[in-house]
């Protein structure tokens, strides 16, 4: 919605080519900053939680693949993606559900391995 609709009519565009890069560049964004998180933070993730970090960002990348291959038209003419929102919604929309879903599991066990985790008490020294 942000790099279909709400960016572009924010800064006015109407060409689709500008609007393609637009959502190139938010996509781009969302990489870097997964990246980043992931440089800084993958030592302290519980090894339970890895798993679902995983299929998660497998499912968001997934997503975003169906995402921009539609932007760039890459489906016919006549295929069951232009002629059928439901399906087209179902097939883009489906594993963006399953990520947030295992996005939430993971950020479930991330946080309890967090909590969990034994830290030297103050009376030691």
């Amino acid at each position: 919605m942000v790099h279909e609709t709400l960016l572009p009519r924010a800064l006015g565009v109407v060409k689709k080519s500008q609007s393609q890069l637009i959502e190139m560049a938010v996509f781009t964004t969302y990489g870097c900053t997964l990246a980043t998180w992931l440089w800084k933070y993958t030592k302290d993730v519980p090894r339970v939680a890895k798993p679902f970090l995983v299929a998660a960002c497998l499912c968001y990348a997934l997503s975003i693949t169906i995402d921009l291959a539609y932007s760039f038209e890459m489906f016919g003419r006549w295929s069951r993606f232009q002629t059928d929102y439901d399906y087209h919604m179902l097939v883009e929309d489906g594993p963006k559900f399953v990520g947030v879903v295992l996005w939430s599991l993971f950020c479930w066990h991330f946080s309890r391995g967090a909590l969990l985790v034994e830290r030297p008490s103050d009376d030691a020294n």
